[in-house]
Parts: structure tokens; sequence; C-alpha cells
């Protein structure tokens, strides 16, 4: 047994089907009909909107991206491979890149103060001795300890500045710890 049934949207006109999904906004509140002249100036303004819209660029291999001022990394094509598929514009994926930059710097500099500060403990250490070796039972307790002075080689006064009076001061430190 076969079944003539249709859905109602199957019996109605084209027309009257487009006439369905044109929002109320579009439509004369008195007789429903559409009013083209609105529809036809919404339709420019959304034109107008989207044309003025940044775009990504054709490809990842588009984007123009500035790291002379990072000075430690360049512009990464897996990197602009993926903002491109997400469709990063070029303001977007070089606002990536700088604030990538203005996060990491500050670590980076950091990393190589305290890879720094570690090579110069390694001399000292080497040049005066073993910790163990240097402390005797009875050293006063006001003197500073290797974090303290492990500590203080990371400050900029130390490692970048070499202020003579803090270099010495980290000098006797470890004078005092470890013995001349």
């Amino acid at each position: 047994m076969t079944h003539n049934h249709k859905n109602k949207n199957q019996n109605q006109e084209p027309t009257d089907l487009l006439h369905a999904d044109i929002p109320d906004k579009f439509k004369d509140p008195k007789s429903g009909a559409v009013r083209v002249d609105v529809l036809a100036k919404s339709y420019k303004e959304l034109e107008k909107k989207m044309a003025n819209q940044p775009i990504s660029p054709k490809s990842p291999e588009d984007y123009c991206i500035e790291c002379e001022h990072h000075g430690l990394f360049e512009s990464d094509v897996d990197v602009n491979r993926r903002m491109h598929a997400k469709g990063f514009t070029q303001d977007q994926a070089q606002e990536a890149y700088d604030l990538a930059a203005e996060k990491m710097m500050p670590m980076l500099h950091e990393m190589a103060a305290d890879f720094k500060a570690d090579r110069e403990v390694e001399k000292l250490i080497n040049h005066f001795g073993e910790p163990s070796l240097g402390r005797g039972a009875g050293r006063a307790s006001s003197k500073m300890d290797e974090s303290e002075l492990s500590s203080m080689m990371r400050d900029p006064k130390y490692w970048r500045e070499k202020d003579p009076a803090f270099v010495a001061k980290v000098t006797q430190g470890f004078e005092n710890l470890y013995g001349k």
C-alpha cells in the first residue's frame, strides 16, 4: 500500500517557501509583503561591512611577520600554517608573534642569566674548592650560604652591570663560605 502523504512544505509554492524564510523585519507589518527596498538596503550594508573585513593571506607563506625587534627567533612555517588554517589575518598573526615575544623574551633572558650564574658558581667552586672542604663547624651563621650567593649572581648588578662592589661582595661570600 502506497501513501500519497506529502508534508506541508511540499504543497507550498517556491515563492511561499522563500517568503517564510525572510525575517519579519523585511516584511510590511500590515500586508506581510516583502519590502524589497529594505531588504536591498540591508544587503548593500552587509556587502560593505564584509568588504571592509580583513582577510587572511592566500597562503601561509604570504604572512609578512616582523621579528627583527625580538632578536632570538624568526617566523615559523609550521606556526604560520596553523594560523592560516584558523583564518588569522596578517595583523592577528603579527600580534601572536609579538605576544609570544613579549612573554617569552623575559623568560629567555632569565634562563640565560641563570645559566650564566650557574657557570660562575662552577668557576668559583673550582677556584675555591668543593663546598664541603671549606665548611667548618665553627663558621658564623651570619655568613651567606650558597643559595644566597647564587641568588646574588642572578642579579643583573652581578652578571650584566658587573658592579664592582656587588661582585666583590659575592666573591667575599664565596671566600667566607669555601675558604681562600
